[in-house]
């Protein structure tokens, strides 16, 4: 739209002082013609903004000509803006280009970037899939459309959904939505890599009272009592076991080895990290822990 292009001309000018149609005409995917004409406009509205041929030409914007920054101070902006450019790979990204440059003029971006935050998916994965549901829930919390998609719970089973969506989460390196369910008449919380083919429906709704809270996630967790396991870790293991334990849960061996004194409820995400660990972690105890993760290696080794 052209109104959104304006105004992120606008703030990308405020924010670089300097640019060239080029520049811009691929920034914002118009032609040039389409540039030129635009900067016409914006000038005739007042912004001071001017062309300049040559060698060291392009698009300037006057010397001394800034926008006020309103009541946030510049730590609160520099949060935003951090925040902003972490969830970039899941934004439409001519929004958040828009969004960033807002905020960096306002003077949240006056240096060096000191703290960097990247929300997509890992190098290896493709986030393709779940940015598209992302967008798919951004657009119907906004419009007040319900939603439908299958999903696979953590127990393997499979139920088609309809939910009334409410707030995006991002938590523990993943993205749920917070929702109100139809099928099960509550408030649920679903992890967008486990949704099947998710599409919003014609259906519109009211917004409910309840708005998320962070203590929503300890009613979605399973109540599956923690047990009190002690583990050995190989020293070539040390670095993923950093990654997944405390430091309080982790004694340092004499000979390298790591003792890991941690409790775990005991089902299938535990049996997932012991033998995701390969060789490099054993369980000394309790004794029926051993004994478990034995008779679950000797099922694996049925497979093969």
């Amino acid at each position: 739209m052209k109104l959104d292009r304006l105004l992120g001309i606008t703030f990308y000018m405020l924010n670089h002082r300097r640019s060239t149609a080029g520049e811009l005409a691929e920034r914002f995917e118009v032609s040039r013609r389409t540039i030129y004409r635009d900067i016409d406009s914006l000038a005739q509205a007042g912004l001071p903004l001017y062309t300049q041929k040559g060698t060291d030409g392009g698009v300037f914007l006057m010397e001394g000509y800034r926008m006020d920054s309103g009541t946030l101070t510049k730590t609160e902006l520099k949060e935003m803006l951090m925040v902003l450019q972490g969830a970039q790979h899941m934004l439409a990204p001519q929004g958040v280009k828009v969004a960033a440059d807002k905020l960096s003029i306002l003077g949240a971006q006056d240096g060096p970037t000191q703290i960097a935050m990247n929300f997509s998916a890992m190098p290896w994965q493709s986030h393709t899939a779940l940015q598209r549901s992302w967008q798919v829930f951004r657009e119907a919390i906004e419009t007040r459309h319900t939603v439908t998609f299958t999903y696979i719970n953590g127990k393997g089973q499979r139920s088609r959904r309809t939910v009334e969506p409410m707030t995006l989460v991002f938590r523990a390196l993943h993205w749920y939505l917070y929702g109100f369910c139809h099928v099960k008449d509550e408030y649920r919380l679903f992890r967008l890599s486990r949704m099947l083919d998710p599409i919003a429906d014609e259906e519109t709704f009211v917004r409910r009272d309840r708005e998320w809270q962070d203590t929503f996630f300890l009613e979605d967790m399973p109540e599956t009592p923690g047990e009190d396991v002690t583990l050995l870790i190989d020293p070539r293991a040390a670095h993923r076991a950093m990654d997944l334990f405390t430091p309080g849960e982790l004694t340092w061996l004499d000979d390298g080895t790591i003792r890991a004194d941690i409790r775990w409820p005991m089902e299938d995400s535990f049996d997932s990290m012991v033998l995701g660990f390969g060789p490099y972690m054993r369980v000394t105890s309790p004794g029926w822990v051993r004994d478990h993760i034995r008779d679950v290696i000797d099922t694996v080794k049925r497979q093969y």
